[in-house]
């Protein structure tokens, strides 16, 4: 388990730094979001979280990154129209609790895959989840 760990924050890293790279100012990182509810066994329960938030402009880019290693299964399958909902979800909260709503921003998706030389590659799908 641990390994995946480390793998899947070296793969978020390396997002973060292939997104600098691209003129995008990282925000934060691992943000969850947490109920703020009245009930006190719900309060502070865990809805999700986003890996990276950014901006570039005057956009907020929320970005799931999906990690794999080459040859298996692409990871990028992994963002399930449940997902989709839950991260549409994830944005709304994070521009209302940061007092940005109306802001423009998109949702996008990172596949990082480690190479067999160890290296990672990276595909960005810019908007790959619609707004709503």
């Amino acid at each position: 388990m641990t390994n995946q760990i480390n793998f899947g924050k070296s793969a978020e890293d390396a997002a973060a730094k292939y997104l600098e790279k691209r003129g995008l100012k990282i925000l934060a990182r691992n943000w969850e979001a947490r109920a703020k509810a009245l009930d006190p066994w719900r309060q502070g329960r865990r809805i999700g979280e986003i890996d990276i938030i950014a901006r570039k402009g005057a956009v907020f880019v929320f970005v799931e990154v999906k990690a794999g290693k080459a040859g298996m299964i692409d990871p990028s399958v992994h963002v399930t129209p449940q997902k989709e909902q839950k991260l549409r979800k994830l944005a709304a909260l994070w521009l209302m609790y940061n007092k940005k709503e109306g802001s423009e921003y998109q949702i996008d998706v990172v596949v990082v895959r480690r190479k067999f030389d160890g290296e990672f590659e990276m595909e960005h799908f810019e908007r790959a989840v619609g707004a709503v």
